[in-house]
């Protein structure tokens, strides 16, 4: 696996980020996966942010983890969510003309509130084919967006997640097109301590296998 530190531009300010690539030579799919809240601690060093671009570069899938904007050395302030889906955006603009990227099998993956931002990026950009979620925080748009999206998805929530709540991503689920999996890990929590790898790898073989479709 190698991994490059990267910077890209998104409107007038630069964001910062890794860029994961397998060691064979090709081109891949590639994922871009997303952190949690900015305001809360959340970036690009998470332990599932970092473990999920591992697993999926060793899967033969080139991964980018950045940091959103106000997070760590990326430019501008929180926004609330709304300049966020900029940022990811951003980050699909930059991805596509790398090399070992190729731009027909592109992938967004978030935890957290890096999940609840990627929903409305993925559902409406046509070049996200596939999208895997852990623990999103879920709202009404999020729902109602959901609704409208055919693009594979997986939904992945602890049992005892009391910040993104099963029953809310249950109903997430159920309004959402297909194709669509939804995966309740017995004793997890919003922050997966003891489960990291089981939501890990569950996204990982999500993506893996869309992937391996095309």
């Amino acid at each position: 696996m190698k991994k490059q530190a990267i910077t890209f531009p998104c409107g007038s300010i630069q964001l910062q980020g890794y860029y994961y690539t397998p060691e064979s030579q090709g081109m891949f799919p590639a994922v871009i996966i997303c952190h949690p809240h900015s305001l809360y601690g959340g970036s690009m060093d998470n332990y599932i942010v970092k473990r999920l671009a591992a697993v999926l570069t060793d899967n033969n899938i080139v991964s980018l983890i950045f940091n959103f904007r106000g997070v760590g050395k990326s430019q501008g302030i929180f926004d609330n969510g709304t300049g966020e889906q900029d940022d990811i955006v951003a980050a699909v603009d930059w991805l596509l003309p790398q090399p070992a990227v190729d731009k027909d099998r592109i992938g967004l993956a978030g935890y957290s509130f890096g999940g609840g931002v990627s929903i409305p990026v993925a559902c409406r950009d046509s070049r996200v084919k596939a999208l895997a979620l852990i623990s999103p925080v879920i709202d009404d748009y999020s729902i109602e967006i959901l609704g409208g999206c055919n693009k594979p998805k997986i939904f992945i929530v602890g049992e005892n997640d009391d910040v993104t709540k099963p029953v809310t991503i249950e109903l997430a689920y159920n309004s959402a097109a297909v194709p669509k999996l939804y995966k309740l890990i017995p004793e997890a929590d919003h922050f997966w301590y003891g489960h990291e790898n089981k939501a890990v790898n569950l996204a990982a073989d999500f993506l893996t296998g869309e992937f391996s479709k095309k």
